[in-house]
């Protein structure tokens, strides 16, 4: 099929063959102010096309009817459309019906081992693009390098764009790694939702809550990780997650708090208060104050002290002489 239509210059030459039929080449370029080459180039382009064929006499190139070129372009363009458009059609049938026999393969094998550092950012890659309702995430004291950034900001802005919600639960330490702090900065303000909590229980992906990405062993995540689609494993995952998110601080929070340092009355108060021995429920009833709240109170001095559990909160807040 002709790959070229009449651009501008093309047509001009040819309206003015349909205008003279016999007209020359030096008359051509003169009348369309082209040099010679260019309407060579132009008549190669209607013969292309059959809007030129040389006359049987004299063998020079006299113009076609437009009515019979121009149909015979329509005609044949029409064709390869058609084509173009079967070919896809075929093409969208295939991708439908490999997809199903993939997610029918990993359905049966509801435990799937991805060997290999790369092969687990590419499957997370996969996962992302597929996503269709909400991407979960823990992460734990591990630094985000610029290379991980840079791959998951175009995947986290698609995956939005579809109205994918995407929570993300950092440890609070992260704070002190610039790369990991853009990284979570960047996703809330794209519209993701990130919080933080004084330790992160696991590692995990969890996609849909149908699908859930672990690493094979937390202390070297080259090893790989567990692509998990057992339901009741992926329903504990996400109950873990919910528990771990409804007690967690939005990073706004964090922010705001962690440029000051210091405690207030009512958090020294608590941190002596446990420290005597008292329970939650003791201390809540001494502060006037709900056992939820004195809870989150405490994970959030956990955060600021960046203490893995009370005992060391403890610790650390003597050292900083919090308890003098």
């Amino acid at each position: 099929m002709p790959q070229h239509f009449l651009d501008p210059l093309v047509e001009r030459v040819y309206s003015l063959m349909l205008a003279e039929p016999g007209v020359s080449l030096s008359t051509l370029a003169q009348q369309a102010d082209m040099s010679e080459p260019q309407i060579r180039d132009a008549l190669d382009l209607l013969a292309d096309m059959d809007l030129v064929s040389p006359d049987g006499a004299t063998g020079d190139l006299r113009p076609v009817s437009p009515r019979l070129g121009l149909a015979k372009y329509i005609n044949d363009a029409e064709a390869e459309l058609e084509r173009r458009q079967s070919e896809l059609s075929q093409a969208r049938s295939a991708l439908a019906r490999l997809a199903a026999e993939q997610d029918a393969a990993q359905n049966r094998e509801s435990l799937v081992r991805i060997v290999g550092l790369e092969s687990v950012r590419m499957r997370l890659a996969e996962m992302a693009a597929t996503a269709s309702r909400e991407c979960l995430t823990f992460f734990p004291g591990v630094a985000q390098t610029p290379d991980a950034h840079n791959a998951s900001v175009p995947l986290n802005e698609a995956a939005l764009s579809r109205g994918v919600a995407i929570r993300s639960v950092y440890q609070g330490s992260f704070r002190n790694d610039p790369n990991t702090l853009a990284f979570a900065m960047h996703l809330a303000q794209m519209g993701g939702e990130t919080r933080t909590v004084p330790v992160v229980p696991i590692q995990m992906v969890l996609v849909d809550r149908e699908v859930a990405l672990l690493p094979i062993d937390p202390e070297d995540r080259a090893a790989g990780a567990l692509e998990i689609r057992t339901p009741g494993i992926v329903a504990a995952l996400g109950a873990l997650f919910d528990e771990v998110w409804m007690h967690a601080e939005r990073l706004d929070q964090f922010q705001r708090r962690s440029e000051g340092d210091e405690p207030t009355r009512q958090e020294l108060e608590l941190l002596k208060l446990l420290g005597e021995g008292h329970t939650d429920e003791s201390a809540a009833r001494r502060l006037d104050l709900s056992v939820r709240t004195v809870r989150r109170m405490m994970a959030e001095l956990m955060t600021r002290l960046e203490a893995g559990s009370r005992f060391e909160a403890g610790a650390q807040a003597a050292r900083r002489g919090w308890l003098d």
